[in-house]
């Protein structure tokens, strides 16, 4: 939230690249960001989501529709804009591009917030901004060990994560 503050009041328009303290921004991302950020696209209002994490892909992937085929140093990448809420866990946001105008999207839809900020990027994202995720991850993660390694604390998570599968699984409004 604090990073979306400090971009609305940046001069010009601006993007910030937002990443987890864990991943790796090489060359490859920055690379593919630039590519995809020259390809005319996207003009204001948008979300690039740099780590799609996207699990169980055989419920099918029509809430995406694909825009572009590109290819960055003989690795094709597909960019998709997220069309509706999916039934898929398309959460994960290791490493995201915002401009302004979505950060002022996100910050005035903030509170009260009910859900985890991947979550909230996502909802609010497809709904209000333009969301974009690329097939394939373009960040790396560090591997350093999660603060979610013990067996109970795994537990505690597979079951939400498996709750809101289902909940994404029948709201879905694709």
């Amino acid at each position: 939230m604090q990073l979306w503050k400090k971009l609305l009041h940046t001069d010009g328009s601006a993007d910030f690249l937002i990443f987890e303290d864990d991943a790796i921004i090489t060359n490859k991302s920055i690379s593919v960001y630039n590519h995809i950020h020259k390809s005319g696209l996207f003009r204001n209002n948008y979300i690039i989501k740099l780590v799609n994490g996207c699990r169980m892909k055989w419920l099918g992937t029509y809430e995406l529709l694909k825009l572009k085929i590109f290819s960055v140093n003989n690795v094709s990448y597909v960019l998709k804009k997220c069309i509706c809420s999916t039934r898929q866990n398309l959460f994960n946001v290791g490493a995201y591009v915002i401009d302004q105008h979505a950060s002022r999207v996100l910050l005035e839809r903030f509170f009260p917030m009910q859900y985890h900020v991947d979550i909230y990027l996502h909802y609010t994202g497809y709904k209000f901004s333009n969301l974009f995720v690329v097939e394939n991850d373009v960040v790396n993660f560090s591997g350093r060990p999660s603060t979610h390694q013990s067996e109970q604390e795994t537990f505690q998570r597979i079951l939400p994560a498996f709750k809101e599968q289902l909940i994404n699984i029948f709201s879905s409004d694709c």
